[in-house]
């Protein structure tokens, strides 16, 4: 039985809007050589987020020593997907984001996506996702943050 791992090598900040956030920093840490990687994001919203924020993350597959945009793409409202996606929204769900979220500093750490149950073919090795949180209705951006990760099919071990 196949196991997907997904490794988040490292991450940066492009843009953070003053008008909707403020302090965002975003990092990817390692506690010891066989130790995951952990993604860590802090910041304060300044309004209450619910289905009101839309994210998207569009990944770029790694060809010919450059990213190039892919055909994966995945967009969701926040409560949507707090409330329904097994990986991204569990991932969030579990670091303490709840729907609403309300105006203070929110602390997402040490989080992975949960892959144990992972049950798509994904069509690339190296990728980088670019990620980024609009207002719904305008279609204004919030932020937006890149990741470069690594996808390595692990044998689960029965």
């Amino acid at each position: 039985m196949q196991c997907l791992q997904i490794i988040t090598e490292r991450a940066t900040l492009e843009y953070a809007n003053e008008k909707y956030v403020e302090n965002v920093s975003i990092f990817i840490t390692r506690y010891g050589r066989r130790s995951p990687y952990y993604m860590n994001i802090l910041g304060r919203n300044k309004h209450t987020w619910t289905n009101n924020v839309t994210i998207n993350v569009v990944f770029y597959e790694y060809l010919h020593n450059e990213y190039r945009r892919s055909f994966v793409e995945l967009h969701f409202r926040l409560c949507d997907m707090l409330n329904s996606d097994p990986y991204v929204g569990a991932m969030v769900a579990k670091a303490g984001i709840t729907c609403p979220a309300y105006s203070k500093m929110q602390y997402l750490v040490n989080m992975t996506v949960p892959t144990a149950d992972f049950k798509y073919l994904v069509p690339f090795k190296k990728a980088m996702a670019e990620l980024e949180f609009t207002i719904t209705k305008t279609g204004e951006s919030i932020a937006k943050a890149r990741f470069y990760v690594t996808f390595v099919d692990k044998k689960k071990l029965i």
